[in-house]
């Protein structure tokens, strides 16, 4: 149920009960007339509309709630957030059918969020890489320290890291993939996340490497 929806339920409940209320004041309907109002003796004290005028005249009231009720669902703001939702929704599943892997991380590292590509990249689902860092499902502890303290480096002063990785898959096999690491910054102006892009590159190494070895043989 929306907000309309409940908003709209809670003002009908309140109509009902204010016709509840006019009818245990009232005797009996007589018509479209008046309808006497009598004391606990039976005595006639006042007259009042029946109950279909009193509704007549409630009914524009309601028709005027339910119109600003409408108008505020469908104000400026809130058609705004709805467009911006659509379009979050088409990011995503853009991300989801994008041929590169894609992984986000929190400040530290961690993964918080990876597509389909990647997890056919390193053989890892995607349940088992959530919360945990690259360098502990993938890392192939071919590059020294120091390229991943460049790496840290650039990243944590908000710049974009390009370059070219080793890793291992769960199986053991080791690929290479070119990778693009993007810091993400919060309203303050604060690094909270990184997105990496990452591209298998592996055959073109193979085939680059057979070319070399055939031109040492020359």
């Amino acid at each position: 149920m929306g907000p309309l929806s409940a908003i709209t339920n809670s003002f009908v409940l309140k109509t009902l009960f204010k016709c509840r209320a006019l009818t245990s004041r009232v005797s009996q309907p007589f018509g479209m007339g008046l309808v006497p109002v009598q004391d606990t003796h039976g005595r006639t004290m006042s007259f009042r509309q029946p109950l279909l005028q009193r509704l007549t005249q409630l009914l524009p009231t309601a028709g005027e709630k339910l119109r600003s009720l409408w108008q505020r669902e469908a104000s400026p703001d809130k058609l705004a957030l709805k467009s911006a939702e659509e379009k979050l929704k088409l990011q995503i599943a853009a991300l989801e059918a994008t041929v590169d892997a894609v992984i986000i991380t929190d400040r530290e590292g961690r993964i918080e969020w990876a597509n389909p590509a990647f997890t056919a990249l390193s053989g890892y689902d995607r349940s088992e890489v959530i919360g945990r860092t690259p360098g502990e499902i993938v890392k192939s502890g071919t590059h020294p320290a120091t390229f991943y303290r460049d790496m840290w480096n650039t990243i944590n002063a908000g710049r974009v890291w390009r370059g070219e990785m080793v890793n291992r898959r769960r199986d053991g096999t080791l690929y290479h993939e070119n990778q693009t690491i993007t810091p993400v910054l919060d309203s303050a102006a604060r690094i909270s996340h990184f997105v990496a892009i990452k591209r298998d590159v592996s055959e073109q190494r193979a085939h680059q490497s057979e070319l070399e070895n055939y031109r040492d043989h020359l």
